[in-house]
């Protein structure tokens, strides 16, 4: 997941970067994947960012 992706390097430097999330955004996606990613970015990665659009 690109979550996944972006909490790698902040994992490195945490006084640099602050995390963010990315979130699905295709129709075809339930809107529960979308909360479960959000809770997941939330509780498991500390993200503090989610970029909209």
């Amino acid at each position: 997941m690109s979550s996944d992706l972006i909490a790698g390097p902040v994992s490195l430097y945490p006084d640099r970067l602050a995390p963010g999330c990315r979130l699905p955004q295709s129709p075809a996606v339930p809107v529960d994947a979308s909360v479960a990613e959000l809770r997941r970015c939330v509780e498991g990665l500390r993200t503090r960012m989610f970029p909209v659009g």
